[in-house]
This record gives C-alpha cells, sequence and structure tokens, in this order.
C-alpha cells in the first residue's frame, strides 16, 4: 500500500483555518490510503471536527520545543529520524521553507501552494530563492486556485501541477430552514485580523441596514467594531468546527466580504468559509472576485462590488426582500458544495500523485 507522509511544522489541533484543512485533507487521504501525519500534536485532532480518525491514518507528534525555545529546526531534524526510520512514496507539505529542505534532499515532494511569497515579501530575495527552488526540485505542485496557479507560472519554472480547491465537510440531506418569518440575522464566520477579509466594508454596510443583527463566528477583534453598530453585532467567538457547522445550519444569509485591494484576495484564496457556508444551505452574499468567481456564479449566490459597503448593503436586501431567491440560491449552493467534499479533494490529490509515478 502507498505511504504518504504530510509534514506540518505547526501545532494540531489550532484556532487556524488552515488546521482544519490539514487535518481534514489527511482523513480523506487515508479512507483511501495509509497517511502519516507529522505535526506538533496538542491535543485530539478530530474532536473539534466532529469526525472518527481513519484506520490508515498514523500519527506521528515531533514536539518544536527544546526547554522553553520552539524552534522549526527542532522539528526538521526530528521529521529526518522519521523519514530515514520510515519510506514514504511521497511527502507533502503547504510550508515552503520545510518543503524546499526536504526538496533540496532528493525526496519525492509535492508542494501545496497557497501563496506567492515574492509577491507578498517582494523585497526578500531569500523567499524567492526559496520558491525557485521548490520550483526546480519538487515532483510536483498543487495549487488551491487556478490564479494561484498562473500567477506562479508567469514567475517561475513549473513542475508538473493540478488545481486542488479547498474542501468542505458536506450534508448529504438539504438543510432545511424555517423560512416562515423576516431575516432577522447575517452571519459571518472566520477570521478578522486580516485586511483583506474585508470585515471593514461588511461593518460599514451593517450600518446601512437598520433591522439585521450580524452574528460573528470567529476570534474577532473586538476593536475594529465601530461604535454605531456595536450594538448590533453578536459575537460568539472561536468555535470548534463542528459548532461553527452546527451554526451555520441555523442560518439564512452568510456574507464573503472580502477586498479586492489585495492579490490574495483577488487570486489566491480558496475560502473555507465559503464551501462552509454552501454545504450548510446558506444562501450567500460574495465579493465578485475572480477567486471566488472560480467556485460559484450568480446561480449559487449574490456578487457585490467589493469594498462597497452600500453595493453590499444592497446584495444582502435583495436576498432579505426575496424569500424565493433565498432559497433557490441555499440548495443550488448546497448542490454545488457537494464537489467540494473533503473526499473529492482527496481523490484529486491522490490522482494527480499518481500522475506522477509516487503512488
Amino acid at each position: 500500500m502507498p505511504k504518504i507522509l504530510y509534514a506540518y511544522p505547526e501545532p494540531l489541533p489550532s484556532q487556524k483555518a488552515r488546521s482544519i484543512q490539514v487535518t481534514a485533507t489527511c482523513a480523506a487521504l487515508a479512507r483511501k490510503t495509509e497517511v502519516t501525519i507529522a505535526a506538533d500534536i496538542q491535543g485530539n485532532m478530530f474532536s473539534g471536527l466532529g469526525i472518527p480518525r481513519p484506520e490508515q491514518l498514523i500519527i506521528k507528534s515531533i514536539n518544536r520545543n527544546v526547554g522553553p525555545i520552539i524552534s522549526n529546526m527542532v522539528f526538521n531534524r526530528r521529521l529526518d529520524r522519521l523519514i530515514r526510520t520510515v519510506r514514504f512514496d511521497t511527502i507533502i507539505s503547504r510550508h515552503p521553507k520545510l518543503a524546499a529542505k526536504l526538496c533540496g534532499k532528493g525526496l519525492a515532494v509535492i508542494f501545496e501552494v497557497h501563496e506567492i511569497l515574492k509577491d507578498k515579501h517582494p523585497g526578500r530575495k531569500d523567499l524567492l530563492q526559496m520558491e525557485e527552488q521548490i520550483a526546480q526540485d519538487a515532483k510536483g505542485l498543487i495549487f488551491i486556485s487556478e490564479g494561484l496557479q498562473r500567477r506562479w507560472k508567469e514567475l517561475y519554472k513549473t513542475p508538473p501541477c493540478a488545481v486542488v480547491p479547498s474542501g468542505t465537510f458536506c450534508n448529504n440531506d438539504f438543510p432545511e430552514k424555517d423560512r416562515s418569518g423576516p431575516v432577522r440575522q447575517i452571519h459571518y464566520a472566520g477570521t478578522t485580523y486580516y485586511k483583506w477579509k474585508g470585515i471593514e466594508t461588511l461593518l460599514s454596510a451593517l450600518n446601512m441596514l437598520p433591522d439585521l443583527e450580524l452574528v460573528m463566528i470567529g476570534e474577532t477583534d473586538r476593536d475594529i467594531i465601530p461604535e454605531p453598530v456595536r450594538q448590533k453585532v453578536r459575537l460568539l467567538g472561536h468555535l470548534p468546527n463542528k459548532s461553527v457547522r452546527t451554526e451555520l445550519h441555523k442560518a439564512r444569509i452568510a456574507i464573503l466580504p472580502n477586498s479586492a485591494q489585495s492579490i490574495t484576495s483577488r487570486l489566491y484564496t480558496s475560502p473555507l468559509k465559503l464551501l462552509e457556508y454552501m454545504s450548510n444551505g446558506v444562501s450567500v452574499v460574495a465579493s465578485d472576485l475572480p477567486s471566488i468567481r472560480e467556485i460559484v456564479s450568480e446561480k449559487e449566490c449574490v456578487f457585490f462590488t467589493p469594498d462597497s459597503p452600500e453595493d453590499l448593503a444592497k446584495a444582502i436586501l435583495t436576498l432579505v426582500n426575496d424569500t424565493g431567491l433565498e432559497a433557490t440560491l441555499s440548495e443550488a449552493a448546497w448542490r454545488k458544495a457537494k464537489e467540494y467534499s473533503w473526499d473529492a479533494r482527496a481523490e484529486k490529490i491522490l490522482f494527480f500523485a499518481a500522475s506522477l509515478g509516487v503512488l
């Protein structure tokens, strides 16, 4: 049976969205083949997701600590011991520094690309050289969006590659909503700590929607909420992913307000929150960006002009005032989300790895 190593030099679980993505992807892969995940394990990886641990998933906890010091160099040395002990057919990682190091050892590395460091830190020659090494020595590249793949190809030599977007936990049965009364709440799930998430636009739009309350799920910087709308915002804080899905199951309208000011938002991202909205039968109002249109069209959501609070408020009211449209988009989005299940994601990764001859 082929053996895959997923190397993740960070704590698992954590409050970061990538913790969900890595754990869910590895679990889905392990339902097909043997997978070892090497990470700094901090507790039960699966309890917060509400899924069982697959029998073929092997968990190797690699502590990054030396006394009070946390160091990825320590992780890398301990990972080297694991690689010398067990023969893996391929190694997958989404961390560029680790991927470059493993590529330099001549290992069959598949690098999962989530951003381009040359764009994020244009003055850093060391990061440019790191990406150039990955481009030269990786066995293959997985991109989470078409826009990200196109940009990489503009900059670097490209080994065999595939586009594999983010995934979601799919409900087999359509989540029925109570639409007997008017919409009183809109929802947002995710962090507020990055400007490109568009929270400022969402809060400005809320000021134009006197009859609606905004429910925010996730770690939130309270200081960014303007005084005029503070009483209209309900903060649920960070919740385990299974609890997030429970909240979204009850929600009717959710917002994806990404900004167009960031290339990450415009072209690179494959938002977990969008897919979770869809899989829970929530009607979506989303920024009209190329990255978002890779997943949905007007058949599944209402678009608005990015960074425009006025247009966002107008788009929200379109759904608030049209229960029929709300219901139609909700079901269409739920059906589309099935294409992005974690199992579907794993199948694409395994097909790509097989095409490289490593499985």
